[in-house]
């Protein structure tokens, strides 16, 4: 139960960002101001899991760039009047390392998307708000090849009383 420092503090919230990384200059650096820590046996695995990787010329999918989006919400069936329509949004999203949003129209209708990007997954979030109600999807996934697609229904809480419906996305790396 003992307070952490703002030392402590720093040291979790640096090894946060470089546990995952695939950049060996960010494990350097943070071997280089913690090396002593508790998390030093970690890094210097990753490090040398990193110089392995390079050595044996295995390459990996890098999915920093531009991506074409082409997003599709279904209504279902049996839907009141009010509910969303059947929408189609393309576009082209820029996944950088880090966090990004932004709204996509396709007429009048918006698709919110946000999410995060790092080096081993994807998080994206979907709200489509219609009839002063809104509808969101959530997907976390890997993107390991230049062609993905995911579909998904609503999720629970996300979708107004007597709407329901399934977005399908498909993204091709540019």
């Amino acid at each position: 139960n003992e307070q952490l420092t703002t030392g402590d503090k720093a040291m979790m919230e640096a090894w946060k960002q470089a546990e995952n990384t695939n950049d060996p200059l960010v494990l350097q650096d943070f071997m280089d101001r913690y090396g002593d820590g508790p998390y030093a046996a970690a890094a210097q695995q990753r490090l040398n899991e990193l110089a392995q990787l390079r050595t044996s010329g295995v390459k990996r999918f890098d999915p920093t760039g531009t991506w074409r989006v082409v997003a599709t919400y279904k209504a279902n069936t049996g839907n009141t009047s009010w509910c969303g329509r059947d929408n189609t949004w393309v576009f082209l999203l820029d996944f950088r390392k880090g966090r990004f949003s932004r709204t996509y129209w396709s007429g009048r209708a918006g698709l919110y998307v946000t999410g995060e990007n790092a080096d081993d997954f994807v998080n994206l979030k979907f709200d489509y708000p219609e009839g002063g109600h809104q509808w969101k999807w959530t997907e976390r996934f890997k993107l390991d090849s230049g062609d993905e697609r995911l579909t998904a229904t609503s999720t629970t809480g996300g979708t107004p009383p007597g709407c329901s419906g399934t977005i399908g996305v498909h993204m091709v790396k540019q």
